[in-house]
């Protein structure tokens, strides 16, 4: 009897459920139908949790609970990326500022002209006296000496002018001291002594030094040059080509030879202080150096100084350099008097 009750009354819950379903809608019944499955999927993973768990199900609980190797790894990659990236940054902001830097720098030609200029005039307030002169001489065409207290300048027009009031300074002094006593005598007897005592002006064979040939012989010009410093000199003079002698000017005037040579100086032949020597026989008619190789230089800084070569001023120019550095001369001796 309890059996059929039971199932009697399982059939009457089965009819009344039909009996409310057949009020539902369709919508309805589809959701009780869902929560119906719901429950019996509720059940089936309660009684799968109330299991045993496997080992692959710890594993993934043990990697949920504690930080992987990959996660560190990720974190790793991550810091070394952010790092990596920083200095991206750093080399981009600092090639910004090299371009930035180079651009400053980059100037147009009258920036440059203004920059140089201001930079120069800073230099030349603050360098010593010989850096001026060495600077001024890299690139004027002109050319600077420096003096005691002074800057000497001398251009291309003016060199040979210079150097004729160089040479003329200190014997001027003293060939006019000398010649005062004789200005008196022409002040008061109104005529000039000449040589033995006539009137007629001495002639005076005066062989230059350097390096004339006769193929580069004494020039119109340097017999000019030469009458020139002994006008300056107080000595009235008429000067002369010899003729006979590519190396050679004859000197008309009233003074001696010795106050003509003492002018010249180092331009003339006869005030080289020259050595003999039983090695050269007199066919060398002109002194030789010494020191070739010294002779050579001081040829060489004359070429540089002067237009011409060999010439009055570029000769003794020469041969005042070659004295500054040691050199010498010497010649043959001459034959003895019988």
């Amino acid at each position: 009897m309890a059996s059929k009750k039971s199932k009697d009354t399982s059939f009457a819950d089965l009819v009344k459920r039909l009996n409310a379903m057949s009020n539902m809608t369709p919508e309805q019944e589809r959701a009780e139908l869902m929560v119906a499955a719901n429950r019996k999927a509720e059940k089936l993973v309660e009684s799968i949790a109330g299991t045993e768990q496997s080992a692959i199900t710890k594993a993934i609980k043990e990697a949920d609970t504690d930080e992987s190797i990959s996660t560190q790894i990720r974190k790793e990659v991550t810091e070394e990326d952010k790092r990596l990236s920083k200095i991206a940054e750093l080399e981009k902001q600092l090639a910004d500022l090299k371009a930035e830097e180079k651009e400053e720098a980059t100037l147009d030609a009258d920036s440059f002209r203004e920059a140089f200029v201001k930079e120069i005039t800073e230099f030349v307030k603050e360098a010593e006296a010989d850096k001026l002169a060495e600077l001024y001489n890299s690139f004027s065409a002109n050319e600077v000496e420096v003096k005691e207290d002074s800057f000497l300048i001398k251009t291309p027009e003016t060199s040979e002018i210079i150097a004729d009031a160089e040479k003329a300074e200190a014997p001027e002094e003293e060939v006019v001291q000398e010649k005062e006593p004789e200005a008196e005598v022409e002040q008061t007897t109104d005529e000039a002594s000449g040589y033995q005592g006539g009137v007629e002006a001495r002639k005076h064979d005066v062989t230059l030094a350097g390096d004339f040939t006769a193929e580069e012989p004494v020039t119109e010009k340097d017999a000019e040059s030469i009458e020139k410093m002994l006008q300056d000199a107080g000595i009235p003079a008429e000067v002369n080509l010899n003729p006979e002698a590519y190396d050679k000017v004859n000197v008309a005037t009233m003074a001696d030879k010795d106050a003509i040579l003492k002018v010249l100086g180092d331009m003339v032949e006869e005030n080289m202080d020259v050595e003999y020597s039983d090695d050269l026989t007199e066919a060398k008619k002109k002194p030789v150096p010494t020191s070739p190789d010294k002779w050579s230089r001081a040829k060489a800084k004359a070429r540089s100084k002067f237009d011409v070569y060999p010439s009055a001023y570029a000769n003794a120019y020469a041969a005042k350099e070659y004295k500054k550095m040691g050199g010498g001369w010497r010649m043959g001796k001459p034959k003895k008097k019988k």
